[in-house]
């Protein structure tokens, strides 16, 4: 499957800070309530399901969504038309995607 759509997104190993970061300010619970509001159903902490979504995937944690709504990163894409690996934005960046991450949370 990754074969078919490395021309159209990226991908790599998030590592657990930035896992944490991004279901603080982005994540949501099924019911569609930001994870950390009043009243937002969860009955795990933040970091606790960041450890359990790095550990095992969203699959594992069923009181999340597996959907975030970024924006586009600050200081905008790299070229769209070639692969990371040739200065550009698309395909596997490894560990580099933290970084891609934290410019569009």
């Amino acid at each position: 499957m990754l074969t078919k759509v490395q021309g159209y997104v990226t991908w790599g190993e998030a590592e657990p800070a930035t896992v944490e970061l991004l279901l603080k300010e982005r994540g949501e619970t099924v019911e569609g309530r930001k994870l950390g509001s009043e009243g937002d159903g969860t009955k795990t902490p933040v970091p606790d399901l960041a450890r359990a979504v790095s550990e095992k995937g969203f699959p594992a944690t069923r009181e999340l969504r597996p959907l975030f709504r970024l924006r586009a990163p600050k200081g905008g894409w790299r070229s769209t038309k070639k692969p990371f690996a040739l200065g550009g934005a698309l395909g596997y960046r490894g560990r580099a995607v933290n970084d891609l991450v934290r410019k569009m949370i």
